[in-house]
């Protein structure tokens, strides 16, 4: 047209209301940013969101905005540069293990990646990644090859042992499958 700049979708146009919102949010409302991000439908522009939250020093809204928008790797990069910071509100393993657990089958090499961190430094927590009612959600066979391959790198034990007790689906004690991770790492 002349010379103006258009909106060609609604994509865009939720995008820009989005975001804007957001702005108006983290100057206004702060309590309701984690609420606004959470929302299923989020347009939120990422790189532009990414910014504004960084510049107000919200991480932890920032890793919910990753995971809405399945930015996995970025989420648990910035959960990992935390994890180790005491001073951050996302200081320790804990927020890497949950976000982890919320992950499937589709980024099981990302959790690989990640939770070989946690596993290294505190083991027993780290296992929670792959037990503690997530067991479910993982393919048994793929996390226990995977986890036979990785277990050197880690210099535990506490893989191996994991994985026998997934292919078996037993525990020290007859239990179940889901079961068999708590009462491994519980013991250790």
């Amino acid at each position: 047209m002349d010379g103006k700049p258009t909106l060609k979708t609604k994509g865009q146009v939720l995008q820009i209301i989005d975001t804007t919102l957001l702005k108006c949010y983290l100057k206004s409302k702060e309590n309701l940013v984690q609420f606004f991000l959470r929302r299923d439908a989020n347009f939120l522009h990422l790189e532009e969101s990414e910014r504004l939250l960084n510049q107000h020093n919200k991480l932890s809204e920032l890793v919910i905005l990753y995971e809405k928008k399945e930015a996995h790797e970025k989420a648990l990069g910035l959960l990992q540069a935390e994890s180790v910071k005491s001073n951050s509100p996302l200081a320790g393993y804990k927020h890497m293990v949950e976000y982890m657990k919320k992950l499937g089958n589709k980024h099981l090499n990302l959790i690989f990646k990640h939770a070989k961190t946690v596993l290294e430094a505190e083991p027993h927590f780290g296992m929670r990644v792959f037990c503690a009612g997530n067991l479910h959600r993982l393919d048994r066979v793929l996390l226990r090859k995977a986890l036979e391959k990785e277990d050197s790198s880690y210099s535990s034990t506490a893989a191996a042992a994991a994985a026998n007790k997934l292919a078996t689906g037993r525990s020290d004690s007859g239990g179940s499958r889901k079961n068999s991770c708590l009462l491994y790492t519980s013991r250790r």
